[in-house]
């Protein structure tokens, strides 16, 4: 786990599941298996995937493993999702959704995931060409690595679910030759409400959307033809859609600007107040644009420009990402499917509402119905995962997802087209009146986000402080590092820090390129040492530097930082092979991490290619704060407000050359 907290979900849950599979594997009469099983338990997964690249590396073991399940979180609660498996994973996929109990995945959030700069242990095993799954929980993200990520907050159902999860896979893969689980192709696949899983070989994606797209076009070039339906309420439909859809998008963006000011996006609200913000929005317009729905499309025209909508987003993601396809691909294909039933039957459309008082026959309930409710079973689960993962940091990602997801919807709003005159009175009230009702409820959750505090002790802002001192000019800071707008009171009540964020340091990594800097009073810590042992030089002009590094504080962390000009050079830490952190570094360094310095130092090599000096610095980082102002600091920060990731921290930084 990070050290800032006790890691009971990420990952005492993941070693629970193995000791328990353990367990179970070890009771009398257990059955044996096919394959051997090994139960692999890694540490320094945060600090760099340390365990499972020792196990890779030197375990003769890892050369015999073909099959992995990893278990991870990202939170503290929740339903186990198998978010990442193998590259040509059609038969992985397939023994998963034959096997498991309540299964929970998608392509789409495999896809996602492919995309983040995120690794867990499961990276490591696919470099070597492993397969296999992996699983993780990502609800109470707030809590994921804070102090809370405790006992008290692990949820036994999630733990239970990784159980199920993890032991049905085991049983499966115990049995398999894994020779049969190597596809030729990748698969497109999601759970239907965790009951199962709806899967189909991923290059058919964009022949599905093209020939859901061509079904849809030949309906309205038949129905335009056969005059059933008009050219201009085609258009219309077409134009009502597209307002739809895109003016929750503006107020999406009108509302993140709002919310982002006020200071309501920097934390996590109840579902039902961040998804009914945006569903509400998007029924307030729908309600609103009803007379277009009712005058200009008919019920036709809109259930068509709805579903020509879809289908234009299902062919685009076809072709663009289709793993992420399904939730517009599925329910446009069901439109299309009743759209051509309608023609097969030959019914007239206008007859869908005919006259006052006139019902809806069963063919039209289904075609207006059905398709909806696919949409729903498909965005639905993307949204609340959504909602789990990130909170409500975008509104207009949601209030797009609510508007597309009620656009199938807009014709029963529009029904009936014909009603008698005495009828029109009413039906306008009740719409108008359901735009009002949704307006205000759009009003009430957004006044409660923005009045309300985003952060209470069981969803805590992410605050870590830090002690900065440079041995060599002799600069000191504090600063705080976290994921906020604006620095509480009290925290500028003991430091003056800055009005803006910066970079408190060239080297800074990414997640503390932007914190609030605060002059310090020097507290003269014992800086890192180098102890050369050894220099000598190569036919071709290269240099070998062998030297002791040391904290004398006793800083369990060291990095060494050398500029990016350099080629990436040869380094070993204590006779291993060390690779750049890379991205975690600004662009103009190369820097090295040590996350487990002993106390008598620890033998670094490095080959440099050219004989000029080359700088190097190392900054060592020791946990708790330090300085004359520490204990204030830690005093002030709010009841609301938790440190993460490596905690309250001191860093102590020194140049050398090389």
């Amino acid at each position: 786990s990070v050290q800032a907290g006790p890691g009971a979900s990420d990952d005492g849950s993941g070693v629970a599941v193995g000791l328990e599979i353990a367990r179970l594997l070890a009771r009398p009469g257990a059955p044996r298996h096919r394959n051997p099983i090994v139960l692999f338990f890694a540490d320094g997964e945060e600090a760099g995937l340390l365990g499972a690249r020792a196990f890779t590396r030197h375990d003769p073991l890892a050369r015999s493993v073909r099959m992995v399940i990893n278990v991870e979180a990202r939170g503290t609660h929740g339903p186990s999702m198998m978010f990442e498996t193998n590259p040509r994973n059609a038969a992985m996929v397939r023994l998963f959704a034959e096997v498991t109990p309540r299964p929970v995945t998608s392509s789409a959030f495999y896809t996602v995931y492919k995309k983040l700069p995120n690794d867990t242990d499961f990276t490591v095993f696919r470099w070597h060409g492993m397969l296999g799954v992996n699983f993780a929980y990502v609800g109470g993200v707030t809590r994921y690595h804070t102090p809370l990520d405790n006992l008290a907050h692990v949820s036994a159902a999630s733990l239970q679910h990784h159980g199920d999860h993890a032991a049905a896979m085991l049983r499966a893969l115990a049995e398999v030759d894994p020779r049969t689980l190597v596809s030729a192709q990748d698969a497109a696949f999601f759970d239907v409400l965790a009951a199962f899983v709806v899967r189909w070989p991923l290059d058919l994606t964009p022949l599905l959307a093209v020939l859901a797209m061509l079904a849809l076009l030949a309906a309205c070039v038949l129905l335009v033809r056969q005059r059933r339906l008009s050219l201009s309420q085609l258009l219309w439909g077409l134009l009502v859609a597209l307002v739809a859809l895109l003016l929750p998008l503006v107020l999406g963006a009108g509302l993140w600007l709002l919310l982002h000011t006020g200071g309501a996006l920097d934390g996590f609200f109840p579902v039902w107040a961040a998804l009914g913000l945006c569903c509400f929005c998007a029924l307030a317009l729908a309600g609103a644009t009803l007379p277009w729905w009712r005058r200009r499309a008919g019920v036709v025209g809109c259930w068509l420009g709805a579903w020509l909508i879809w289908g234009v987003a299902s062919l685009a993601l076809a072709l663009l990402e289709p793993g992420m396809a399904y939730p517009a691909l599925v329910p446009t294909l069901v439109a299309a499917v009743l759209a051509g039933a309608w023609l097969g039957r030959g019914a007239a459309p206008s007859r869908i509402a005919a006259a006052a008082g006139a019902r809806l026959s069963l063919a039209a309930w289904a075609a207006l119905l059905l398709p909806a409710a696919a949409a729903a079973l498909t965005l639905l689960p993307i949204a609340w995962m959504l909602h789990l993962a990130l909170g409500l940091v975008a509104p207009p990602a949601f209030t797009a997802l609510s508007s597309l997801l009620l656009l199938p919807l807009g014709p029963l709003l529009a029904w009936p087209l014909h009603a008698a005159p005495r009828a029109q009175l009413p039906r306008a009230r009740v719409r108008w009146g359901l735009a009002a009702v949704a307006g205000a409820l759009a009003l009430a959750a957004f006044v409660f986000l923005l009045t309300r505090s985003p952060f209470d002790a069981r969803n805590p802002q992410r605050l870590s402080l830090a002690y900065f001192e440079n041995a060599d000019s002799g600069r000191a800071i504090y600063f705080a590092d976290g994921f906020w707008s604006s620095l509480p009171a009290s925290l500028r009540s003991v430091a003056r820090f800055g009005a803006k964020v910066e970079v408190p340091f060239p080297w800074a990594p990414f997640y503390m390129r932007k914190t609030y800097v605060a002059k310090a009073a020097r507290a003269r810590l014992a800086p890192p040492t180098i102890e050369i042992l050894e220099r000598s030089a190569f036919a071709d002009g290269r240099r070998r530097v062998r030297f002791r590094l040391r904290s004398p504080r006793g800083a369990r962390v060291a990095t060494l930082v050398l500029p990016r000009a350099l080629r990436p050079p040869p380094l070993t830490i204590g006779g291993s092979p060390v690779l750049s952190n890379g991205a975690r570094f600004t662009p103009g360094f190369r820097s090295f991490s040590v996350r487990s310095l002993p106390r008598e130092g620890v033998i670094v090599e490095v080959v440099l290619a050219r004989a000029a000096r080359v700088p190097l610095v190392v900054v060592d980082q020791k946990a708790g704060l330090a300085g004359a102002r520490a204990g204030r600091l830690r005093a002030a920060r709010p009841a609301w407000a938790t440190p993460s990731q490596d905690g309250d921290i001191s860093l102590v930084a020194r140049r050398f050359e090389l």
